[in-house]
Protein backbone atom coordinates (compact mmCIF):
# COMPACT_ATOMS: atom_id res chain seq x y z
CA UNK A 1 0.00 0.00 0.00
CA UNK A 2 1.27 3.43 -0.66
CA UNK A 3 2.21 5.96 1.97
CA UNK A 4 -0.25 8.41 2.47
CA UNK A 5 2.55 11.09 1.62
CA UNK A 6 3.28 9.59 -1.70
CA UNK A 7 -0.38 11.00 -2.99
CA UNK A 8 -0.57 13.11 -5.42
CA UNK A 9 -2.27 16.48 -3.92
CA UNK A 10 -5.55 17.82 -5.77
CA UNK A 11 -6.59 21.15 -5.38
CA UNK A 12 -10.16 21.47 -6.42
CA UNK A 13 -11.52 18.30 -5.04
CA UNK A 14 -15.54 17.39 -5.98
CA UNK A 15 -17.91 16.82 -3.33
CA UNK A 16 -18.11 13.28 -4.70
CA UNK A 17 -14.65 12.99 -3.69
CA UNK A 18 -13.51 10.58 -0.75
CA UNK A 19 -11.36 11.44 2.11
CA UNK A 20 -9.81 8.90 4.44
CA UNK A 21 -10.83 9.62 8.44
CA UNK A 22 -10.81 7.65 11.44
CA UNK A 23 -14.26 6.12 13.24
CA UNK A 24 -13.53 7.49 17.19
CA UNK A 25 -16.24 6.17 17.98
CA UNK A 26 -15.78 2.54 16.61
CA UNK A 27 -12.29 1.54 17.73
CA UNK A 28 -10.70 3.67 15.85
CA UNK A 29 -11.69 2.11 12.61
CA UNK A 30 -10.38 4.05 9.17
CA UNK A 31 -13.05 4.59 7.10
CA UNK A 32 -13.65 6.53 3.77
CA UNK A 33 -16.41 9.17 3.46
CA UNK A 34 -17.46 11.94 0.54
CA UNK A 35 -16.66 15.33 0.66
CA UNK A 36 -20.03 16.04 0.54
CA UNK A 37 -20.71 14.71 3.90
CA UNK A 38 -18.27 16.72 5.42
CA UNK A 39 -20.31 19.77 3.81
CA UNK A 40 -23.32 18.26 5.33
CA UNK A 41 -22.13 18.23 8.69
CA UNK A 42 -20.13 21.82 8.73
CA UNK A 43 -24.25 23.02 8.01
CA UNK A 44 -25.11 21.25 10.59
CA UNK A 45 -23.50 24.05 12.98
CA UNK A 46 -25.46 26.11 15.19
CA UNK A 47 -26.81 29.53 14.09
CA UNK A 48 -26.18 32.10 16.80
CA UNK A 49 -29.60 34.75 16.92
CA UNK A 50 -31.14 36.68 19.49
CA UNK A 51 -27.91 37.10 21.41
CA UNK A 52 -28.48 39.65 24.26
CA UNK A 53 -25.99 42.79 23.71
CA UNK A 54 -24.19 44.35 26.59
CA UNK A 55 -21.30 46.66 27.10
CA UNK A 56 -19.30 44.87 29.10
CA UNK A 57 -18.69 41.17 31.16
CA UNK A 58 -20.41 42.67 33.85
CA UNK A 59 -23.19 44.26 32.36
CA UNK A 60 -23.67 40.74 30.96
CA UNK A 61 -23.44 39.06 34.87
CA UNK A 62 -25.71 42.55 36.45
CA UNK A 63 -28.20 41.28 33.24
CA UNK A 64 -28.76 38.08 34.58
CA UNK A 65 -25.68 35.79 32.19
CA UNK A 66 -24.44 33.39 33.91
CA UNK A 67 -20.39 32.29 33.19
CA UNK A 68 -20.18 30.55 29.72
CA UNK A 69 -23.12 32.71 28.21
CA UNK A 70 -22.88 34.45 24.96
CA UNK A 71 -23.33 37.92 24.65
CA UNK A 72 -22.09 40.38 22.45
CA UNK A 73 -21.04 43.97 22.52
CA UNK A 74 -21.17 45.75 18.88
CA UNK A 75 -20.59 43.33 16.53
CA UNK A 76 -18.59 41.44 18.67
CA UNK A 77 -19.22 38.30 20.39
CA UNK A 78 -18.01 37.34 23.91
CA UNK A 79 -18.42 34.51 26.49
CA UNK A 80 -19.65 35.54 30.01
CA UNK A 81 -16.18 35.03 32.58
CA UNK A 82 -15.30 35.41 36.10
Amino acid sequence: MTKISEYSVISNPEVDDLLIGTDKNNSDITKNFEVSSLIALALKAPVLSDIYEFEDNQDAIDGGLVVGSVYRTGDLLKIVHE
